[in-house]
């Protein structure tokens, strides 16, 4: 499945894809930061992203504070 693919999807989708196992944390990363690398440049409408510190934390499966 494409990052675009995974940001089209409704968060009941998504939390079925993983709970399966068919994508990770990691995979939900990845096609966040890359909508996000595509769209807030026009629309400049986020905070600065943590990528690294989420990737962090969906490796050791905790919850980012």
């Amino acid at each position: 499945m494409s990052t675009d693919d995974l940001t089209r999807l409704s968060a009941c989708n998504v939390v079925d894809l993983l709970a399966r196992g068919e994508i990770s944390p990691i995979d939900l990363l990845d096609a966040a930061e890359a909508r996000i690398a595509v769209t807030d440049g026009v629309l400049n409408a986020l905070p600065p992203p943590c990528f690294d510190r989420a990737r962090a934390h969906a490796a050791i499966g905790s919850p980012p504070r």
